[in-house]
């Protein structure tokens, strides 16, 4: 597998895709949400511009260090969330940190769960990523037991970089 493409990858019940512009009215949707964005990120809804210049760089991510998967049911291919990955510095060496977010409509249905392991096993496997690592708030259940659930493992509590609330980091080593 290259990695200077965005693999579409496939799960029994979801179907991950390169991003397209026509996924601007989902990923509108969700990223400008105040619910869903109150545990991502800087913890606030993005603006229309704002979502506009996310999706610009999820379709060209390969023009930069990181992969970007629209989340999307295979019925209708529309997108229902994303899965992104990029290379961070963490404990002095490069890891892979991945990040979710999902339309709050899908919450609950296992689909972040499928989704997050989907593009792990296809990271460990065809792009020999070496380790992987992700942080949720302290707050965010939902994605601390997704992290347990794709065979993370809890390592540290420590002050998010991104506001002020502390995140939980997971890894596999």
């Amino acid at each position: 597998m290259r990695e200077d493409t965005v693999a579409i990858l496939t799960t029994p019940r979801l179907r991950l895709r390169p991003f397209e512009e026509r996924d601007r009215p989902a990923l509108r949707d969700f990223q400008m949400d105040p619910e869903t964005m109150s545990t991502y990120g800087a913890g606030r809804p993005l603006t229309a511009d704002e979502a506009d210049r996310v999706l610009k760089y999820h379709i060209e991510c390969r023009s930069y260090p990181y992969w970007a998967w629209a989340v999307t049911l295979p019925a209708d291919d529309a997108c229902i969330g994303q899965v992104t990955v990029g290379w961070s510095d963490y404990k002095g060496e490069r890891w892979i940190e991945l990040g979710w977010i999902l339309n709050k409509d899908m919450w609950g249905q296992g689909y972040g769960t499928d989704a997050v392991r989907a593009v792990l096993e296809h990271g460990l496997k065809a792009l020999q990523w070496k380790r992987a690592m992700a942080g949720a708030r302290d707050t965010n259940r939902r994605s601390t037991r997704l992290m347990t659930k794709v065979g993370m493992r809890f390592v540290l509590e420590e002050p998010s970089p991104k506001g002020p609330w502390l995140r939980h980091v997971f890894e596999i080593p």
